[in-house]
């Protein structure tokens, strides 16, 4: 591998690292403010994932000639406020995610040249596209949860709802 193309291949290496330390620890805070066992019990597995990810990106990283690598541990996601916490906002900051590790591994098995680590990544986006579409299944099933809802508000009068409350 060419000198030029082995430094976009140690780079594309470090942001998918960052990525997945990111992912790590976002997933691993948000699990703890969702109160959908189901959810967290997913967003925990997510967890997992990208800890073993990370430890395959640090190996390639080092096959690549990398060695000094620290990972990213800060994290801009990892301030969220857990009263202004909400499904839909955990939902899509997990679309946002995989959506951003998705197009860094794509990126990354255009410059692999090592058979090993194409299956090794196209393992990860085949895992990163699973865990989108749980994603999207999630927020189609939520936004249709808060429709229901807000069309049972809407079913009744609230000015009348009001006047009752005051008697």
């Amino acid at each position: 591998m060419d000198n030029e193309k082995n430094k976009a291949l140690v780079e594309r290496l470090q942001g998918a690292l960052d990525a997945e330390q990111a992912f790590s620890r976002c997933f691993g805070h948000l699990s703890a403010l969702v109160k959908d066992a189901r959810v967290r019990g997913k967003f925990l597995i997510f967890v997992d994932k990208a800890n073993k990810n990370k430890g395959a990106l640090l190996e390639y990283l080092r096959s690549a000639g990398a060695d000094d690598f620290v990972a990213e541990q800060k994290c801009r996601f990892c301030k969220v406020d857990p009263e202004s916490f909400s499904l839909l906002g955990m939902i899509n900051l997990g679309l946002e995610a995989t959506d951003i590790a998705i197009r860094s591994y794509r990126e990354l098995l255009g410059l692999s040249d090592d058979v090993h680590q194409k299956k090794l990544l196209s393992a990860f986006i085949k895992e990163k596209l699973e865990q989108s579409s749980f994603l999207r299944q999630e927020k189609r099933l939520f936004s249709e949860e808060l429709e229901n809802d807000l069309k049972f508000i809407d079913s009744f009068c609230i000015d009348q709802i009001i006047a009752q409350l005051w008697r």
